[in-house]
């Protein structure tokens, strides 16, 4: 009667049989991968060319007018006034009027000046030095406060001045007390006035 196989060996034996199948169907499918792979390089090689792409197709842009592309953007002005490009001109301007010459400046000498009892009056004498000529006028101002008299006489030329026959200025029409007297002297060629003195009126 034939020996029974151990156990052992029969395990050993399946396994075996496991890893030579486990191959086997591993070594299938990479061939199967491999020719997949070389029918696909095949097709595409063999296939028809891919057609060159076309032409774009032209766009087509605004035409700009002559001239600054960058001030055809401006907005055209309308209405109001130009601007000026040019500095305005002068300012005209009146003319200045001459003022009219006073003359040559003088100032009167007094000769003699007060309160005269035998006229009852303030008379005054006067002459101008380096003016010879006989169409000046003296004038006698006295004033006391906002009181104001005068007398008038005309010039006479002298060899050398130009005099002032006497001012009078009668009492009646003077208060009592301090009154400032001054005498001036015009003509078209000079002009001029004494220093004040004081005058007192009894």
């Amino acid at each position: 009667m034939p020996s029974r196989p151990s156990p052992r060996r029969s395990r050993l034996r399946r396994t075996l049989l496991v890893l030579l199948t486990v191959a086997v169907a591993a070594a299938a499918g990479y061939w199967l991968a491999v020719r997949t792979d070389d029918d696909g390089g095949t097709t595409a090689a063999g296939s028809s060319p891919v057609a060159a792409p076309t032409s774009a197709a032209p766009t087509t842009e605004a035409p700009v007018a002559d001239g600054d592309p960058v001030a055809s953007l401006e907005p055209e002005r309308t209405g109001g006034s130009p601007i000026p490009t040019e500095p305005a001109g002068e300012v005209a301007t009146d003319t200045p009027v001459p003022t009219e010459d006073a003359g040559e400046e003088v100032t009167p000498q007094l000769t003699y000046y007060g309160w005269v009892d035998g006229t009852f009056a303030v008379e005054v004498g006067a002459y101008v030095a380096g003016v010879v000529e006989s169409n000046g006028s003296c004038t006698l101002t006295l004033t006391s406060g906002s009181d104001s008299r005068t007398a008038v006489v005309a010039g006479e030329a002298d060899a050398t001045t130009t005099s002032c026959p006497t001012m009078v200025v009668p009492g009646a029409q003077l208060s009592s007390g301090i009154w400032k007297a001054v005498v001036s002297y015009e003509s078209p060629s000079s002009a001029g006035e004494s220093a004040p003195i004081e005058v007192t009126v009894p």
